[in-house]
């Protein structure tokens, strides 16, 4: 009976002590993100953690989502056993505010090199310097009427965006537009292109659908396509910085946390898997790559300009 009651207790030990050190090697890594994006990955990804995903590329129009997603994957093949745990944050500031303060390790979704405050650690880039793009965002019937070649052809448009979304913003105000609008969320701007007080909307393309449409999520007492937009063809303008991974300076795994993400990423890159990833969800396109890119009207015309210019 002792025999068989040691035996059982060794038995017990052996299976605590094996479980344990599985779960030791599984890092926690507490992610501050909205509670929409984590809603989304969580729906992608079946609730599957982390550490037990197989590598592939998900379409979503919700690129905080898709960003998670890829943030796994590079983890996953950096060689670092990971479950997320998020933090709620209401936006971008305070979900960067969190990670300043180490209250999380790091954030959900990218940021813009030139907007990085010193007080983290950053990624090696995942969108590199003019990869981000945007397009032109206005109402399937514009889509198809206004054409633009030159410069000029900006001149009696009214363009919209939000003023805090600096990049986007800086991009808009190179534009010589008629008039230039700031909505703080993409219902507000996208309602008021429907409503034709401004012509288009900047915003990141989605190549999910046929027509590159992007439509935001049913609202109450609109019909389902209501606040659907195309981008105008064959025109695009690029970002002119990298984004990254902010990881916090607070806790005593970020060494790891971001040496897992960079191996991540150069084994990535070298195999091409970054931008399937992005063609494969949707945020990246062969097509569009071959559209013009309205930055570079901007540096011909800056460059005629200081040209001609008395000395």
């Amino acid at each position: 009976m002792v025999f068989k009651l040691l035996a059982g207790l060794i038995v017990c030990y052996l299976y605590l002590a094996i479980t344990s050190c599985v779960s030791a090697q599984v890092l926690d890594i507490n992610i501050a993100t909205s509670r929409y994006h984590s809603t989304k990955y969580l729906h992608m990804t079946n609730s599957v953690p982390c550490y037990q995903q197989q590598y592939q590329a998900l379409t979503s129009p919700y690129r905080g989502a898709v960003e998670i997603h890829l943030l796994c994957q590079l983890l996953n093949a950096g060689g670092l056993k990971s479950q997320f745990r998020f933090i709620p944050a209401f936006d971008y500031q305070h979900a960067e505010k969190l990670v300043l303060e180490g209250k999380a390790h790091m954030m959900g979704e990218t940021s813009w090199s030139n907007l990085i405050n010193e007080g983290v650690e950053k990624s090696d880039a995942i969108y590199r310097k003019n990869e981000y793009l945007l397009g032109l965002y206005t109402t399937p019937e514009k889509a198809l009427n206004i054409k633009i070649e030159t410069l000029e052809d900006f001149k009696s448009l009214t363009g919209v965006s939000n003023q805090f979304w600096v990049n986007d913003w800086q991009l808009l105000n190179k534009l010589p537009l008629r008039k230039r609008l700031s909505k703080r969320t993409a219902f507000q701007m996208f309602s008021i292109v429907k409503r034709g007080y401004a012509d288009f909307v900047l915003w990141p393309f989605y190549f999910h659908a046929a027509d590159f449409s992007y439509t935001i999520s049913p609202i109450e007492n609109y019909p389902e396509d209501h606040f659907k937009l195309e981008p105008i063809r064959n025109i695009k303008l690029s970002i002119p910085y990298s984004r990254h991974y902010i990881v916090t300076k607070q806790s005593n795994t970020n060494n790891a946390i971001i040496q897992a993400i960079n191996l991540g990423i150069t084994r990535f890159r070298l195999q091409g898997k970054i931008r399937q990833f992005y063609l494969s969800s949707g945020y990246f396109n062969q097509e569009v790559d071959q559209w013009p890119n309205v930055v570079d009207l901007i540096d011909l015309h800056k460059a005629a300009n200081n040209q001609i210019k008395p000395n």
